[in-house]
């Protein structure tokens, strides 16, 4: 084809490779991409129409609108310990885009990134475009399903063509989050070696303490060699708008501009207005969010670690379940067979790193998902199903002896509580229509010990329930209740 063979030679995505067989089956519930299924506010929405209707459709400066610049800094000096300057702020068209920047800006063929993992695989792939070498550092799987970063094997893989140290916490995949410990070992390291440090810090807010994750922007100066990358994507539930940003040292800004001009010539200029109204007026629903995240995290872990083949942490942050199946080799055959049997999507762990093979991430139903043609069943009641089962009780019939990982984006899920109408109306609307062609299963009582689990997630349109999450997973000659799932045939 005649094209660069660093472009050529660039993987596909696997997570791409398994959508695109359930792509567009109405009856298919979408789990690989990580995304929530709240719409956008509508308060964002309304700014971005009434940029609109003001004529904010032409060009503008490359960094950003200054007003953007300046929320954006004062956001995250409120955030953190140490005050941002509106100087070190660069809008960019998505989180992604900003990553590809940094590549663009640091990378020559030859040259590789050290990069924590296991990681979304789209980290990787800048560094690879660049002509460079992406370098994973595996982070250590603990009993029980936790990871650990050895700090030293990082350093280890650090060589003379080093340029960069990438860390992405909370991590997606596996919802790990630096230590404040472990970000000033990184510092001083990275300082003594003249090395870049690129902290994608996108989840920095969905966390599970009340508390923003530990960030570099705590502890490092302006002038460090840090670029921490950030987007509107999550937080307020803006994926499809391709929004964000990236915080540098100030003496990088005229490359950053260089760099934007030739990329994108800036972000739309009416999406900009609607981030301001985001940050000045979304904290509100980021925390509403984030309750809902938590919420569907500890249905989401319950059910799984009571699957007695399955081994998985309570994360601390993001929100995905990165989590080792016993039985399961390939990761990428695994969710095929998934799709096709049950009609489930998962990410293959395999995604992730070599060090993820054997997973296959369970992400969030997208509600496109339950618009399409009439309501397919729940995720929940595919579990409970003899022979039809979904991916639990079908993983637990699975005999080889090996073990792999799969993730869960618990946004997907949506336990029984009220839900906001302010920040959900739309939704809320169009599941009262549907709801009147179709009888809605009854919500357990408040009361009850175990949460049940929903086949919408946390920020979407709560489907099925089954009785309890003891019905996604438990079986066999021990477990002394009726169970749906049946029990593992003997071993032979």
């Amino acid at each position: 084809m005649g094209v660069r063979a660093a472009i050529r030679d660039l993987p596909a995505s696997r997570i791409a490779e398994i959508s695109a067989l359930g792509m567009g089956d109405p009856a298919v519930i979408p789990l690989w991409y990580g995304e929530g299924d709240l719409p956008t506010p509508e308060f964002i929405s309304g700014a971005a129409t009434a940029a609109l209707a003001a004529g904010h459709t032409f060009y503008t400066y490359k960094a950003g609108l200054p007003e953007l610049r300046s929320i954006i800094a004062e956001y995250l000096t409120g955030l953190y310990a140490r005050p941002t300057a509106a100087e070190r702020i660069v809008v960019t068209s998505s989180g992604m885009t900003a990553l590809m920047l940094v590549a663009q800006a640091l990378v020559d063929p030859g040259d590789n990134v050290v990069i924590i993992a296991p990681v979304w695989p789209n980290i990787a792939a800048p560094v690879s475009i660049m002509g460079g070498e992406p370098r994973l550092v595996a982070l250590d799987p603990l009993p029980g399903g936790g990871w650990r970063l050895d700090v030293e094997r990082v350093f280890v893989a650090c060589d003379a063509r080093t340029r960069a140290i990438f860390v992405n916490s909370p991590s997606n995949p596996t919802g790990w989050v630096i230590s404040g410990a472990e970000i000033e070992a990184l510092l001083g390291f990275a300082r003594r070696r003249g090395l870049w440090l690129i902290a994608d810090e996108v989840y920095g807010r969905i966390v599970y303490g009340n508390r923003p994750a530990p960030s570099f922007l705590d502890r490092a100066p302006p002038e460090d060699r840090l670029i921490v990358v950030n987007s509107f994507s999550k937080n307020w539930a803006m994926t499809g708008w391709r929004l964000g940003w990236m915080t540098i040292p100030p003496d990088l800004l005229p490359v950053m501009e260089k760099l934007v001009e030739f990329n994108t010539s800036g972000s739309p200029t009416f999406l900009q207005h609607a981030g301001i109204v985001a940050i000045r007026d979304g904290e509100p629903f980021i925390a509403r969010f984030v309750a809902r995240c938590r919420a569907a995290r500890d249905v989401a872990i319950d059910a799984l670690q009571a699957c007695r083949r399955v081994e998985v942490a309570r994360p601390e942050g993001a929100f995905y379940a990165f989590f080792r199946v016993d039985g399961i080799t390939d990761s990428v055959a695994f969710a095929k067979e998934a799709l096709t049997r049950t009609k489930i999507g998962l990410a293959p762990g395999s995604a992730f790193g070599p060090m993820g093979e054997g997973s296959a991430p369970l992400l969030r139903p997208r509600p496109a998902a339950c618009r399409r043609g009439g309501r397919p069943p729940a995720p929940a009641a595919r579990l409970r199903r003899p022979r039809k089962a979904g991916c639990a009780g079908w993983v637990e019939r699975q005999r080889n002896p090996s073990q792999w990982a799969l993730m869960v984006g618990f946004a997907a899920l949506n336990p029984p509580y009220e839900r906001d109408a302010r920040f959900n109306s739309r939704r809320s609307t169009r599941k009262r229509s549907r709801s009147a062609s179709s009888a809605a299963m009854p919500r357990p009582p408040a009361s009850a010990a175990t949460p049940s689990v929903s086949a919408a997630h946390t920020s979407g349109v709560s489907r099925g329930l089954p009785r309890s999450s003891h019905q996604l997973s438990k079986g066999g000659p021990s477990c002394s209740r009726k169970c749906a799932i049946p029990p593992l045939p003997p071993a032979r």
